[in-house]
């Protein structure tokens, strides 16, 4: 958030925004996508198959896409859960202090 209203404030200079994490960089990914191709190639030939990218690809995001599902999923269930529960609570509190 600090880094919008130094934003909004004036324009941004690249000292201004951090760098990437280590995992995000094209040469990390790069390798990570290299070895996991290399993986795959070995894999569909002791199958006798074809390799497949989507394969690779889904082995390289698969942590962070579950991530986000869960992520997602937790907070579907707390809208729709725990929102109403907690404002029935406000409710049934503030009634209950004007009846008295």
């Amino acid at each position: 958030l600090p880094l919008i209203f130094r934003g909004f404030k004036k324009p941004l200079q690249d000292d201004d925004v951090p760098q990437l994490s280590k995992q995000f960089l094209s040469e990390e990914l790069q390798a990570s996508v290299t070895c996991l191709w290399e993986e795959e190639v070995l894999w569909a030939r002791v199958q006798g198959r074809a390799p497949r990218l989507w394969r690779t690809l889904w082995r390289l995001c698969k942590p962070q896409l579950m991530g986000g599902i869960a992520g997602g999923s937790l907070q579907g269930i707390l809208n729709i859960v725990v929102k109403p529960l907690l404002l029935k609570f406000v409710v049934d509190l503030v009634a209950a202090d004007l009846n008295e």
